[in-house]
């Protein structure tokens, strides 16, 4: 290569460096361009509700379901965690939960609050009798989701 075509491609290289920076300058002040908004990040809720209905096999949950989900996600996960609430029973109360509300609330209109998802939650329990399991060791939070699909 000729000493010619170094220096036109070291003079290309040094303009398109010059361009990107001055482009970035007037993108930082904010006169020459307008600056594009980050994507949003999802919630936890949203993650978290994503997640249980993929380890569960259900079809994702619509958006306006996703909060009152999730506080019923946290309250049969304390029960669960205590042994309480067998990790298998916990996956069917959560199921039927949701179904139920695609059925009658599809709009999560009006929205149950936590103590009302309480006495649902005990309703159910005391409902089907289930009781404590005999010698159940404290698990970690969440965890009945992956005890409630048999291992393969």
């Amino acid at each position: 290569m000729t000493n010619a075509g170094r220096d036109t491609r070291r003079w290309g290289a040094t303009l398109l460096w010059f361009l990107a920076v001055f482009s970035c300058a007037g993108s930082v002040r904010g006169t020459e361009s307008t600056p594009t908004p980050a994507a949003p990040t999802p919630s936890l809720a949203h993650v978290t509700i994503q997640h249980v209905h993929d380890v569960l096999l259900l079809e994702p949950a619509p958006a306006p379901l996703e909060g009152e989900l999730y506080d019923y996600y946290l309250l049969i996960s304390e029960r669960a965690a205590t042994g309480e609430i067998p990790p298998w029973w916990a996956a069917y109360l959560y199921t039927s939960y949701f179904r139920d509300m695609l059925r009658d609330r599809p709009s999560g209109i009006p929205r149950r609050s936590r103590e009302d998802l309480k006495s649902h939650l005990q309703a159910e329990i005391d409902y089907y009798y289930i009781r404590k399991r005999p010698g159940a060791q404290p698990a970690p939070f969440g965890a009945w989701i992956y005890e409630a699909i048999p291992a393969q």
